[in-house]
């Protein structure tokens, strides 16, 4: 088997058994051909996938090591978790038998507390969406959606019509690892998708299953949601140095704030550990005691 054969296995195995998202299978993809296109720097032959077996744990400690110019963590340890994911299934398929990345710890990331903004400020950020084209009615949508339901973008993007049903206000969303969950959703997200659903079809060019569509109308991707989101930001001022997910994480936290249960978020957000959830519990911590500190007269 060569390397582009075993790249093609490996995404059908991260497709259908692990159930992995596309998002996250691109980047697995990316990740795995940068390590290969190291290895072949390095005169390392693996010109057939078994040869792999082959590499020291010094070899992927090197390519860990060298080969992202930040060094973040955060990168590493995907890039890390990509390769052992790839040695496992190789492992599984009886390629290879010895694994040499199984000794490599993941590198220790600083958790960073989720960035939330205001109720006021998602306010207005939904209302500075304020067109009448079919693309502001898909924009605000999508904002009133993440908002509504704290879906992740990845989940956002992959929504197909089947999976909403306006007359219920429920979501039906695959998360992490193939897990489905249903979610509500509110009123102004509802009214916000209906009024988006009646001109959909302006944008349609093929029929497609695809909820939210781009303007060649075929489905609309993470980076161009990153890219709208950001957009309307600035558009209303908002400055602060936030990821595309903003809006479920002032979802988890809003909803902390108001006295939600963190179990019921935990359930919502498709959390696998409940640890994960408790991050919004100092986030909203944080939060109170900035207020705090502008606002007391005996705070300073």
């Amino acid at each position: 088997m060569n390397l582009e054969e075993l790249q093609k296995a490996f995404a059908d195995y991260l497709r259908v058994e692990r159930g992995y998202s596309e998002h996250t299978l691109r980047n697995y993809l990316s990740d795995i051909t940068i390590f290969f296109e190291y290895l072949r720097e390095k005169n390392i032959d693996i010109s057939e996938a078994s040869m792999l077996e082959r590499l020291e744990p010094v070899d992927i400690r090197g390519f860990l090591a060298s080969r992202f110019k930040l060094n973040k963590a955060s990168s590493n340890q995907r890039r890390l978790s990509a390769i052992k994911t790839l040695y496992k299934f190789m492992q599984k398929r009886g390629i290879i038998s010895a694994n040499p990345a199984e000794i490599i710890s993941s590198p220790k990331t600083e958790k960073s507390l989720p960035k939330s903004i205001s109720i006021d400020e998602v306010l207005a950020l939904i209302h500075s969406i304020d067109g009448n084209e079919v693309l502001d009615l898909r924009d605000r949508a999508m904002v009133e959606l993440m908002y509504s339901s704290g879906v992740r973008v990845s989940e956002l993007v992959s929504i197909n019509l089947s999976d909403i049903d306006l007359i219920n206000a429920t979501l039906r969303v695959i998360g992490k690892g193939g897990k489905e969950r249903i979610l509500p959703i509110g009123s102004y997200a509802v009214q916000a998708i209906d009024e988006y659903l009646k001109r959909r079809g302006e944008l349609l060019k093929t029929e497609t299953e695809a909820l939210f569509l781009n303007k060649n109308g075929g489905r609309i991707t993470t980076r161009s949601v990153a890219r709208i989101v950001k957009k309307y930001l600035y558009k209303c001022a908002i400055n602060k140095n936030v990821s595309p997910h903003v809006l479920r994480h002032s979802f988890a936290t809003h909803l902390l704030g108001s006295g939600a249960d963190i179990r019921f978020i935990q359930e919502l957000l498709g959390h696998a550990s409940l640890s994960t959830t408790q991050r919004y519990t100092s986030a909203s911590i944080e939060h109170l005691m900035q207020i705090y500190d502008r606002t007391h007269p005996h705070s300073k």
